[in-house]
């Protein structure tokens, strides 16, 4: 029992509509507990596999051809199983059909998720303001500060007190 299909504008007669396939995701987490937990579903997008009989005089063939070439987001709609949009045709198999004039299409489709973007603009400062920058100034050298390579035993401190202060001093504390 064939069934009329949308493709885009294009009208075709479905033989046989397979593998529709519908999936979801769902990601499992692990709790200290040793068990799982699940705290959202991912809808994965629709797929379908489809056998239509393209006529070979109306040139629905050459038509589904320039729709896979056009690789744009298409309407697939089917009174059986509904409306899908922003589906992509993924692959086209053409064979000889029942008779010398019809075509037989094997066409694989798939949805695709159009995401959507904005810009923000976030201002950040780059330099400071003219009026915080003093005239006539002039770069200054950094001090240097001399650091002993190693910790040396201070005088009327523990030799754990004496590392503390070394350090302090190579990390600037």
């Amino acid at each position: 029992m064939a069934e009329k299909i949308l493709l885009g504008d294009l009208e075709l007669e479905a033989v046989q509509i397979i593998n529709l396939t519908e999936k979801a995701t769902i990601p499992e987490k692990k709790v200290e507990a040793q068990f799982s937990i699940i705290d959202h579903i991912i809808l994965n997008p629709a797929e379908f596999s489809i056998d239509a009989i393209c006529i070979r005089d109306s040139q629905e063939h050459i038509k589904l051809k320039q729709l896979y070439e056009s690789k744009q987001p298409i309407t697939f709609h089917s009174d059986l199983l509904g409306t899908y949009d922003n589906m992509i045709i993924e692959s086209l198999d053409f064979s000889q059909g029942g008779s010398v004039n019809t075509i037989k299409a094997s066409i694989h489709i798939k949805q695709i998720r159009i995401a959507e973007s904005t810009t923000v603009i976030i201002s950040l400062p780059v330099t400071p303001a003219i009026q915080e920058v003093l005239q006539n100034t002039t770069a200054i050298d950094p001090v240097e500060q001399s650091q002993p390579s190693e910790p040396e035993k201070q005088e009327e401190k523990s030799w754990l007190d004496s590392i503390f202060d070394w350090l302090g001093g190579v990390f600037g504390g």
